[in-house]
């Protein structure tokens, strides 16, 4: 555990392999003291470190030891620029899952019924913020073009997390946790029916799988607000309360990141068995390995 000062990061030069490092780390978590204080909220209100549990063994390996924990959360001044934008986007992420569980539990307030639109954006959010991690990680997939400095160049070497990514399980599963947030932002919230007197009973929206006019395609259009109201003439099996969207958005995208979140996991845990990878990601979290 920790010496001098406290800090893990002390003991940082004495480890020489990356299962030792995990050794080292294996009892941080987000509700260890000194607590960052929306990680700990996410645990203590909506048991985050158990529905989120791969984003916080990411975190536990990847984030914390760029910090000074359990002594503070701040990261160490000489940690790397990939270093910090890893640990960033992370931490938004997860920042965005706790704003959507909250704004769940506020009572949608018609005429705008903004909790529940504000649930549809930061879950879509974090599924963006997760793609942004990944461009900073290594390559998504194949298809995607990254261009910027991340983790694979410092550590030269590939870094492929999703080679399946095409499967349902990833891309078609995130576009319709996604397809709300990118609806509001480029088109406009959804269309809202009511079965009784608008504005006072339920309202009710378009599935997310059917919201855009040929479904399951990121290329398509979505469906404007005359095409919403002559598919729900046709078939109301398509649409679902605008509550009933929100929790399954929830539901949906918090058990995706998870798994999503796995696999990042697990592909820097097969990356990092080399030790001159290990040394080099040492030195992105500030360690003098050569010195």
């Amino acid at each position: 555990m920790p010496t001098s000062d406290g800090s893990l990061r002390d003991e940082l030069l004495d480890t020489h392999t990356w299962d030792e490092l995990k050794t080292l780390y294996k009892d941080i978590h987000f509700k260890t003291p000194e607590f960052e204080r929306v990680e700990e909220y996410g645990v203590t209100t909506h048991g985050l470190d158990a529905r989120l549990a791969h984003l916080e063994t990411f975190w536990r390996y990847h984030v914390a030891p760029a910090t000074h924990r359990p002594v503070h959360t701040h990261l160490d001044a000489d940690v790397s620029d990939v270093t910090t934008r890893i640990a960033q986007c992370s931490y938004e992420v997860y920042a965005n899952v706790v704003d959507a569980l909250d704004e769940l539990g506020v009572a949608p307030k018609p005429p705008r019924y903004r909790s529940c639109l504000n649930v549809l954006r930061c879950m879509g959010d974090a599924c963006q913020l997760f793609d942004d991690l990944t461009d900073v990680i290594g390559q998504r997939d194949r298809r995607r073009d990254v261009r910027t400095d991340n983790l694979a160049r410092r550590l030269n070497t590939s870094i492929l997390l999703f080679p399946n990514w095409g499967t349902p399980q990833w891309a078609a599963a995130r576009m319709e946790i996604a397809d709300y947030r990118h609806m509001l932002v480029h088109h406009g919230r959804p269309w809202l029916f009511f079965d009784g007197k608008e504005f006072e009973s339920e309202p009710i929206v378009v599935k997310a799988e059917y919201c855009r006019v040929r479904p399951g395609d990121p290329n398509a259009d979505f469906l404007t607000w005359r095409q919403q109201q002559d598919l729900f003439r046709k078939e109301r099996s398509k649409f679902i309360t605008l509550r009933q969207a929100c929790a399954d958005t929830c539901n949906d995208g918090i058990d995706w990141l998870n798994r999503a979140y796995g696999e990042l996991v697990s592909t820097l845990d097969r990356v990092l068995q080399e030790r001159a990878r290990f040394d080099e990601y040492l030195k992105l979290w500030g360690c003098d390995v050569d010195g």
